[in-house]
């Protein structure tokens, strides 16, 4: 597809003395209140997959820096 620009919602970093998973909460909220449709969400921490606005899909994925082997 030539000529075909698909828009990329902001990047969101900072978590203005909230939760961190209420803040990732709020900011996918605020996103879908924008238009945006969150299909998919994937994340090495729990609170980038927990709470609200999550979307369609969501994928844990491992982060051996904080894997621990017994």
């Amino acid at each position: 597809m030539t000529g075909v620009r698909t828009p990329v919602p902001p990047l969101v970093c900072e978590y203005h003395g909230k939760i961190a998973f209420q803040y990732k909460s709020s900011e996918r909220k605020k996103l879908e209140e924008e238009g945006w449709r969150i299909i998919g969400n994937s994340g090495d921490q729990w609170s980038d997959i927990l709470g609200t606005n999550t979307g369609e899909r969501t994928f844990k994925l491992p982060d051996p820096l904080y894997y621990y082997i017994a």
